[in-house]
């Protein structure tokens, strides 16, 4: 083989390995340039999608759906036609899991709870006490001779 020959594949290999590296680098710092240059006008982009009205409604059916769906709840817990196992005249319950002795609770998401976000945070045994339901405290007695509170900020420790 010829040198000559021989140098000229070698300059043009190193050409174009050369040059798919500068467009490789170029197109990592062009499109980070234009992601800076596009954020002002995804505002714009995606505003128009959506109106003040249409929030609004959406919020108002989301609470709709929220209430009916509290309110079925409260119905079946209630227990008026004798849907679920429960003797009416048994107000005595037994309850199960660590959390009965220390209620962990949420700061975070749909269901947040804890300190400042509701002044009305109860404990389970707590509620239940409110509610005139009686409980096995034997049970009770058991998960506080074994379980520890959790050392986690937010929880209501009942034990």
């Amino acid at each position: 083989m010829d040198k000559s020959l021989f140098k000229r594949q070698l300059i043009r290999k190193l050409i174009v390995s050369g040059a798919f590296a500068l467009l490789t680098i170029g197109g990592c710092i062009g499109i980070n340039i234009a992601n800076d240059y596009i954020k002002p006008f995804e505002g714009f982009i995606t505003t128009a999608l959506t109106t003040v009205d249409s929030d609004n409604e959406t919020n108002s059916l989301g609470n709709r759906l929220a209430v009916e769906i509290e309110q079925e709840g409260i119905v079946l817990a209630k227990n008026d036609n004798d849907i679920l196992p429960l003797d009416k005249n048994n107000k005595y319950v037994n309850v199960f899991g660590h959390s009965v002795i220390d209620w962990l609770i949420s700061n975070s998401g749909s269901g947040s709870s804890g300190p400042g976000r509701s002044q009305s945070s109860v404990g389970l045994l707590e509620a239940l006490d409110l509610y005139g339901v009686e409980y096995n405290t034997a049970l009770i007695d058991y998960y506080k001779s074994w379980a520890s509170p959790r050392s986690l900020p937010f929880s209501i420790s009942s034990g």
